[in-house]
């Protein structure tokens, strides 16, 4: 699976994680979404995605036990 399209799953997912706690248990768990639109909004415009670091990260490490 490419790098972009884990990012969008784990998106989605935080996403509906954060809507289904806010509406059910807390509204202060929609901080989160909000937190999560915001880093979407800044890397589209800046090019840096954290998520994207630590999937690339995560990558590196499952490739370094291997010979």
């Amino acid at each position: 699976m490419k790098i972009v399209t884990k990012i969008r799953v784990t998106t989605v997912i935080i996403l509906a994680l954060s809507w289904s706690l806010g509406r059910y248990a807390n509204p202060a768990w929609l901080w989160i979404g909000a937190f999560v639109g915001v880093n979407i909004l800044q890397s589209a415009f800046t090019g840096f995605c954290p998520a994207e670091t630590f999937f690339k990260a995560m990558a590196r490490n499952k490739n370094a036990g291997s010979l």
